[in-house]
C-alpha cells in the first residue's frame, strides 16, 4: 500500500489536508490512546501511519514515484520514522 492510500488522500493533496488526515488518523490509532489489549495492533498502524506521513511530507523536491519507491522499503523506514517522530507527535495530539 502506498503511503498516500494509508493516509486516506489523493496523490494531488494539499500539505494541509495530508496534515489534517494524519491527524484524524493518528488519534484513531495511537498506542497511547488504546486499550491494553489493542496497543499492539495500534502501534503497528500507528508506525505505518506515521511512516506514510513522514514519506510524503519530507518529498519535497522528490518525484511522487521517488517517494513510493522509498516507501516500500518499509522496515527500516518504519523504525527510523518512528523512532525520531514517536515524541512530537505524542505531543502533537496531547497539545489539542
Amino acid at each position: 500500500m502506498n503511503p498516500y492510500q494509508v493516509l486516506g488522500v489523493e496523490t494531488s493533496a494539499t500539505p494541509e489536508e495530508i496534515k489534517l488526515a494524519f491527524r484524524r488518523k493518528a488519534k484513531e490509532c495511537h498506542p497511547d490512546l488504546q486499550p491494553p489489549e489493542k496497543k499492539a495492533e495500534a502501534t503497528e498502524k500507528f508506525k505505518r501511519l506515521t511512516a506514510a506521513y513522514e514519506a510524503v511530507l519530507s518529498g519535497a523536491g522528490y518525484s511522487r514515484q521517488d517517494i513510493l519507491d522509498v516507501f516500500s522499503h518499509e522496515d527500516a523506514l518504519f523504525t527510523a520514522v518512528y523512532a525520531i517522530a514517536s515524541y512530537w507527535i505524542y505531543r502533537l495530539l496531547r497539545s489539542k
